[in-house]
């Protein structure tokens, strides 16, 4: 297996210096919400503690998402509160995000005990590890899983696929 190479992705990018000053701002941030919420909208919850899935995601793939506000979320018990408020219709949750007991496996189940009204329909989880054991908890909790991309057309192609969205 070849190492990961974002080089592909960071062509989307401005220079270094403003992405990392970007970054550094963002990062005490627990959530942000971009677009309003219209009728017949998807909302797609990313969930990822890392700021640099959260850049090449939004750089990416949710400007070609069709008729999809983006939510974002640092970690699982954000996410959560997030939710449990109502409207999101995606979810998109990392496996480890800084809490050994909080990770996007305790979220799923977390959304699975909530009333079947609050819950997105379309669950995704992803990792950066490769453990056939992650895809078969994900399947149990009624998920998809992927490992994280690798090159930019695994966000072009994959994520939207799992997640039932369509692209512009």
């Amino acid at each position: 297996m070849s190492p990961i190479s974002f080089a592909p992705a960071m062509r989307y990018f401005a220079p270094q210096q403003t992405v990392t000053q970007n970054v550094q701002r963002t990062q005490a941030i627990q959530h942000v919400t971009f677009g309003q919420s219209k009728p017949n909208q998807n909302v797609l919850l990313f969930v990822d503690d890392d700021p640099a899935q959260k850049a090449i995601f939004g750089a990416i793939l949710a400007p070609n998402l069709k008729n999809t506000q983006i939510k974002y979320a640092t970690n699982a018990q954000s996410a959560l509160n997030i939710i449990k408020q109502g409207g999101i219709t995606h979810l998109l949750t990392d496996v480890n995000m800084g809490n050994p007991t909080q990770t996007g496996f305790w979220l799923v189940e977390q959304v699975n005990q909530m009333n079947k009204a609050l819950q997105p329909s379309n669950i995704l989880i992803n990792s950066d590890k490769k453990d056939k054991t992650y895809q078969q908890r994900a399947s149990k909790l009624g998920a998809a899983f992927i490992q994280k991309p690798m090159d930019v057309n695994d966000y072009q192609n994959e994520y939207p696929q799992l997640l039932n969205i369509q692209l512009n």
